[in-house]
């Protein structure tokens, strides 16, 4: 019987650490100096789905692979403007080699895009992106 108390007191205990923990999501935040401005592009892939294109500043590139690298494999959001995205995995490199070599080429071009978004999205991305407020 002592055993069967105890196994319930730790089962609630428990379980009201778990679910009453907040459990927060890591927030990459891009700013319009993060972009270069005359890069951001929008592209109709559908009936209403779009991208928007766009080139990192160096800065941005740089801010970009530091929050990727440290929460690689964690579930993230980005947020551009007022615009919050969805959350996504950050993504985690397999092999470390091939993740140097990517990294080396991808800080060469910087590019970057937010894929099959509606109409009303991809404007509150350029909105962000551009740093105007969002219709």
């Amino acid at each position: 019987m002592n055993k069967l108390i105890t196994f319930l007191f730790f089962l609630s205990w428990t379980s009201q650490v778990v679910l009453g923990a907040e459990l927060t999501t890591p927030i990459q935040k891009m700013t319009p100096e993060d972009v270069v401005q005359d890069s951001i592009r929008v592209l109709r892939m559908g009936t209403n789905k779009f991208t928007v294109f766009f080139t990192y500043t160096e800065r941005g590139a740089e801010k970009m692979l530091a929050f990727s690298e440290a929460h690689a494999g964690e579930r993230t959001r980005t947020q551009v403007g007022d615009f919050l995205l969805p959350e996504g995995v950050c993504y985690a490199p397999r092999d470390p080699t091939e993740y140097a070599s990517w990294r080396e080429g991808w800080l060469k071009r910087r590019t970057s895009k937010f894929f099959g978004v509606s109409a009303a999205d991809a404007d509150a991305i350029v909105a962000g992106l551009e740093g105007k407020p969002t219709k």
